[in-house]
């Protein structure tokens, strides 16, 4: 319901309950308890279609927050990219260092099933470890961290998952992308019903649109400057090529950050924002 007054009492209750009850001078919102389970508002883009984990809210919802007193702590955007030829014409720098890392040694493996079923911990090591420097982060458990991945699968495919191994044989990076299945996607509570999983894996075996979801690099292998990034976003994308993708989705990258460079060659601006508020106490 498009109305202020209620907004603010709301609010209003729930900032003073955190600062008379817990102490709490700064809070952070919109935030799921934890950045795992959904957090930040869409600052634009509500006419286009929403992808896999995208924030959806009323249009009026951050001005509100901005009414309050809420300021912005954090910026993010998605990238649509259409068309085959220019998709490919983003990786061509990434082809050159995934093939010079190859002969260095490194060893690009596809992700598995068990991997995407949550049973296989490298995964969640993995996100853990190149998640661990994000704005919000705090450590997942492993049994919640398998549970995440299980409601996730219907839409992952392991051709569009890798786990890298460097030179050293180390665990150094990995990628993820998953289908988007469009309008057979309609989640309710988070889970999917029978009816809507047959949709989503007819769906998923098309691979129009391919949304690069999650990709990380260790801080280890970020010192030594490989360029892993750009390669495993090199892999993963020539591999989506391969299976008919004619939309490419850059989603929630938070702006400033280095994954931006992975687009840079793309004549296509972002398409939609987000962002996550901060409340200070004076």
């Amino acid at each position: 319901m498009d109305d202020y007054d209620a907004a603010e009492g709301l609010l209003t209750s729930a900032v003073e309950w955190l600062y008379h009850r817990h102490g709490l001078k700064r809070i952070w919102g919109p935030l799921d308890f934890d950045i795992w389970h959904g957090y930040r508002f869409m600052t634009r883009g509500f006419e286009r279609q929403p992808f896999l984990g995208e924030p959806r809210n009323q249009r009026y919802y951050p001005a509100f927050f901005e009414r309050f007193g809420f300021t912005v702590k954090a910026e993010w955007d998605s990238l649509e990219v259409t068309g085959p030829e220019r998709i490919a014409n983003m990786i061509v720098r990434g082809a050159k260092r995934f093939q010079l890392l190859k002969d260095r040694g490194y060893r690009f493996e596809s992700m598995t099933a068990t991997s995407l079923g949550g049973s296989d911990d490298r995964l969640h090591d993995m996100l853990t470890r190149t998640f661990s420097g994000f704005l919000g982060f705090t450590p997942l458990g492993k049994l919640e961290g398998r549970a995440l991945l299980r409601r996730a699968r219907t839409v992952f495919d392991p051709r569009l998952g890798l786990l890298v191994y460097n030179d050293a044989n180390e665990l150094a990076g990995f990628a993820l992308a998953c289908t988007e299945p469009g309008g057979a996607y309609r989640p309710s509570n988070g889970s999917l019903s029978l009816r809507s999983k047959l949709a989503c894996r007819q769906q998923c075996r098309r691979f129009q649109t391919i949304n690069f979801y999650l990709g990380g690099v260790t801080p280890e292998e970020l010192k030594r400057r490989s360029g892993l990034g750009r390669a495993g976003f090199y892999a993963i994308i020539q591999n989506a090529l391969d299976l008919g993708c004619e939309t490419l989705l850059l989603t929630l990258r938070r702006k400033a950050n280095h994954a931006h460079g992975l687009a840079a060659r793309s004549d296509t601006q972002p398409q939609r924002e987000y962002a996550l508020y901060e409340w200070n106490h004076e």
